[in-house]
């Protein structure tokens, strides 16, 4: 009797964080349960393929980049094969699991202990700016600067947690820090980057985009900066402003310092962005592949 064709309804990937378990995950659904064959084509590309089995979606590449996994692609191949790359930035085996149901799931993990190892006894001071009567830039409609920095610095310090670094935030809450205090922290506890959060406000609400500068005093401070810059705007896909020297961050000496500016608040577009959680999550995972990238494995 014929094999029953099995078809492809879905494909994601996500993070996964657990107390003894920390995985990046490619989730396949499908009407049923399939056969499969699975290749190492090199260290770092693993060659799953679906046997007997079609794929309800057009050809595609998904941009995973979530420090492990940086992409997969999924096509439909002759003979009722549908095969999925799978391209990581560091080797590592596959275990895979099954949950059978509507839609049936089978999930392949990767392990994130390379990553933790890149991140561990690494000191990152995050600054969210402004706080307290310093509201910083408003949006045309109503959001502050002051609140979606501090948004986007506890997702970043989440992230950098779960990968086993230690996260010092500049303010928790709503108050006003002298810059000056700011700079002391990350130097009193010899940090090993300080990257400060804030989006460009201006009078033109044209103006949109990304844009870094950085402490020109600092060893290699350009180096991450492009590293940061390059990832951020993979993640978050908006227009670029460049990298530029901010003399302020001087005052760290030779602790590299990065302020980020993934929006400009004063843009209409941009501010609607700052209203959607998963934006975050995209600045959040830009900044942490550019340290991934800036430190050495």
């Amino acid at each position: 009797m014929p094999q029953k064709i099995c078809r492809i309804t879905n494909l994601w990937s996500q993070c996964n964080w657990q107390i003894n378990e920390t995985v990046s995950r490619v989730i396949i659904e499908s009407t049923q349960l399939f056969p499969y064959q699975l290749d190492y084509l090199n260290q770092k590309k693993v060659l799953f393929n679906i046997l007997f089995a079609r794929a309800n979606m057009a050809p595609q590449t998904i941009e995973a980049s979530d420090g492990l996994i940086e992409k997969i692609v999924i096509q439909q191949l002759p003979h009722d094969v549908v095969g999925v790359h799978i391209y990581l930035n560091y080797p590592m085996p596959c275990k895979i699991s099954f949950k059978p149901g509507v839609p049936a799931r089978t999930i392949l993990s990767f392990d994130r202990l390379f990553i933790q190892h890149v991140f561990k006894n690494k000191i990152i001071a995050l600054d969210p700016g402004h706080g307290g009567d310093d509201y910083g830039g408003r949006g045309p409609v109503s959001l502050i600067e002051k609140d979606v920095v501090i948004a986007m610095a506890r997702k970043l310090k989440d992230l950098l947690e779960q990968s086993k670094a230690q996260v010092l935030l500049t303010r928790e809450t709503d108050q006003n820090i002298p810059l000056t205090h700011r700079f002391l922290l990350a130097k009193k506890f010899e940090a090993n980057v300080f990257i400060s959060f804030h989006v460009y406000h201006g009078a033109n609400p044209k103006v949109s985009g990304l844009a870094l500068k950085y402490n020109p005093r600092a060893e290699n401070n350009f180096y991450l900066a492009q590293c940061i810059y390059t990832e951020l705007a993979r993640k978050i896909k908006r227009p670029l402003r460049g990298i530029k020297v901010d003399q302020q961050l001087c005052y760290l000496e030779n602790i590299p310092g990065i302020i980020v500016e993934p929006v400009a608040i004063s843009n209409w577009t941009e501010e609607g962005l700052l209203r959607n959680p998963t934006f975050y999550e995209k600045i959040a995972f830009g900044v942490f592949n550019g340290l991934r990238k800036y430190f050495p494995p």
